[in-house]
């Protein structure tokens, strides 16, 4: 029986009984007796209890109590949830109610399960028992299941029963495992990682890695940047190479170090190599010494022990009759052999021996030289004064030589 109650100013209590008794305007020395006359007992406590708790006090006013199902806690309810359905924590009285209650996480009583919700289709029903079937594939590992990996797809460590699989390498996962050499992410073969995980011994061109075989690797196939599509590098101005149809390489394309940036020799006077357009060049650029700062001839100074353009010799003076002249020509010795020594020649102006001195390594057994074996090592039976070296005797070679007996 449902009893309900509202306590206002000045106007007595309503009350309606399951029974069908009628609504009675009661004061509140009549209270008791209204009571009596409702059928229904179990609405009679609740009732007295809430027309007790408003009663203020105040003579000859009527006062008011809440409704249960309302929501609100009101004197006399121990909770309200806002229905009048009992079986859900709080009975239709708004009283707690001490059986189980389904989905409140809690298995009590009656409940085979408690997943703390009130949904059927997750292993525990609407009304907390326990939900058989169980489907493949759900996400969920029912009863019989072995994993559930949310679909029915065999190979995938779940089979499609939901029971564990042994599953191996699976080449093309980025995930080097056993038995594989390498996994790049696929399963294409010519990037260096076939279609078995296993390491591509050929090169492969254009794969940015420098393999057997090859001399470079750019990435790419292209040619004209320095490596050709068979990874061969191309000659390039700069790389530190001359190569064809460049006549100087030294590793970079910068003008006025020597080489210019087509790899085409520049003319730096002052570094000591005749280049390009130079008269001169003699290792400085400082004038005064017969080749100018610009490596152009400076005029010749007869004396200046600088041989300069235009003279033959310049012995530092300009003295004659020293083999060069005051005008830096070369003075001749002899006109005739007579000019010269009984041993001597004259020729092109000087006297020159007519037996030159034994030279001991040239190869010509000359003057006093008993030898010449092209060389000045000893111990070869030519020595350095190219003198016949004598071996040390050797006992048993059959020979009696000096010192033996």
């Amino acid at each position: 029986m449902l009893v309900q109650a509202q306590c206002a100013s000045r106007h007595p209590p309503v009350i309606a009984g399951s029974q069908g008794n009628s609504a009675t305007h009661v004061a509140k020395g009549k209270h008791m007796r209204v009571i009596q006359r409702i059928s229904g007992i179990l609405g009679v406590v609740a009732f007295a209890a809430a027309l007790s708790a408003c009663d203020d006090g105040v003579v000859g006013e009527t006062d008011a109590f809440m409704a249960c199902g309302d929501g609100v806690v009101g004197a006399g309810e121990q909770c309200d949830d806002g229905n009048a359905v009992s079986g859900d924590g709080c009975s239709a009285l708004c009283q707690f109610e001490t059986g189980p209650i389904c989905g409140d996480g809690a298995v009590n009583g009656f409940e085979e399960c408690d997943d703390g919700n009130v949904a059927d289709g997750d292993g525990c029903s609407s009304t907390c028992t326990t939900e058989t079937a169980s489907a493949c594939g759900d996400s969920m590992v029912d009863a019989g299941e072995e994993c559930d990996d949310g679909n029915t797809v065999d190979g995938d460590g779940c089979s499609a029963t939901c029971t564990n699989e042994v599953v191996g390498p699976v080449c093309g996962d980025s995930m080097v495992d056993d038995g594989e050499e390498c996994d790049d992410g696929n399963t294409e073969a010519g990037d260096g990682c076939d279609a078995d995980c296993t390491l591509e011994t050929d090169p492969v061109g254009g794969d940015g890695a420098v393999d057997d075989g090859e001399e470079g690797g750019d990435g790419n196939t292209d040619a004209g940047d320095g490596c050709d599509a068979d990874c061969a590098l191309e000659p390039a101005c700069g790389d530190g190479t001359v190569d064809e149809g460049e006549e100087c390489d030294d590793g970079n394309t910068e003008a006025g170090d020597g080489c210019d940036a087509d790899c085409a020799v520049e003319a730096v006077c002052g570094d000591g190599d005749l280049e390009g357009g130079e008269d001169c060049d003699d290792g400085n650029t400082d004038d005064g010494d017969g080749c100018a700062a610009d490596c152009t001839f400076e005029p010749a100074v007869c004396g200046d022990a600088i041989l300069q353009n235009g003279e033959e010799c310049d012995d530092g003076n300009t003295d004659g009759a020293d083999g060069c002249s005051a005008a830096c020509v070369v003075e001749a010795d002899c006109v005739t052999v007579d000019d010269c020594a009984a041993n001597e020649l004259c020729a092109r102006g000087f006297c020159v021996d007519m037996q030159p001195p034994a030279v001991c390594g040239d190869l010509r057994v000359e003057g006093d030289e008993q030898c010449d074996d092209g060389n000045l090592d000893l111990g070869d039976g030519c020595d350095d004064q190219c003198v016949i070296e004598v071996p040390d005797p050797v006992c048993g070679n059959g020979i009696v030589e000096a010192g033996e007996e």
